[in-house]
C-alpha cells in the first residue's frame, strides 16, 4: 500500500471505479484503452506522457475533479502549501469541501508534486464514489425509460402539498398510502 502508483495503473484505477472502463481494442501498451477513454472524457491527464511515472497528487486531484463534475470553487487558503495563484489551488479546495482530499500533516499541507502511493489512491478513490455516488444514481436515472423496466407512472399523481426544498413532491394524502410508481416484474 505504501508504494508509488504510476500514472496508467491510476488512470485504470480511477476509470474502473468511476464506471467508464476503456476504449476496446485500442492498440499498443495495456494502458491504451484507458488514455484514449481519458481522451473521450476530456481528462487532462490523458496528455502525462511517461505512463510509468509515479501519479502525483496533483494529476490524480484533477482526475477526480474532472470525472465528478464538481462546481467551481475558490480557493482561501485550505492548504498552506498553495497560493491561489496555483492552477491546482481552486480544486483541491473542492475536494477538500466535498471530503475527497483532506491533505497531509494534519491537513495542512495538499504536496500536488508529491507521488501518491496505493493506500492514497484507494482511499480519495472510495471518497470520491462516496461523493458522487448519488449524483450518478440520479444521473443515470434520468436517462432510463422507465417503462423498459416494468415502472409505470401512478395514475393520478399529483404533488398536491406542493415541493419541498429538494424539488421532491409533498402530498397531502391525509393517512393513506400513496405511490408514484407502480412496479411489476416479469
Amino acid at each position: 500500500p505504501g508504494d508509488a502508483m504510476n500514472k496508467a495503473e491510476a488512470l485504470k484505477t480511477v476509470l474502473e471505479a468511476a464506471g467508464e472502463g476503456k476504449v476496446a481494442g485500442a492498440d499498443g501498451e495495456w494502458y491504451q484503452g484507458y488514455v484514449e477513454k481519458a481522451n473521450q472524457l476530456d481528462l487532462s491527464i490523458a496528455d502525462a506522457g511517461n505512463w510509468g511515472a509515479p501519479v502525483t497528487r496533483e494529476e490524480l486531484a484533477k482526475m477526480m475533479y474532472e470525472l465528478g463534475d464538481f462546481h467551481t470553487g475558490t480557493y482561501s487558503g485550505e492548504f498552506q502549501d498553495l497560493k491561489a495563484s496555483d492552477p491546482i489551488a481552486s480544486i483541491a479546495a473542492v475536494l477538500k469541501e466535498e471530503g475527497i482530499i483532506t491533505g497531509q500533516e494534519g491537513c495542512k499541507y495538499f504536496n500536488p508534486d508529491g507521488e501518491a502511493n496505493r493506500a492514497e489512491v484507494a482511499t480519495i478513490i472510495s471518497r470520491f464514489l462516496d461523493a458522487t455516488e448519488g449524483d450518478r444514481l440520479v444521473e443515470d436515472l434520468d436517462n432510463v425509460d422507465l417503462g423498459d423496466y416494468g415502472f409505470e407512472e401512478f395514475e393520478g399523481a399529483d404533488p398536491t402539498g406542493g415541493y419541498d426544498n429538494e424539488g421532491f413532491p409533498e402530498f397531502d394524502n391525509e393517512g393513506e398510502d400513496f405511490s408514484l410508481l407502480k412496479v411489476t416484474f416479469q
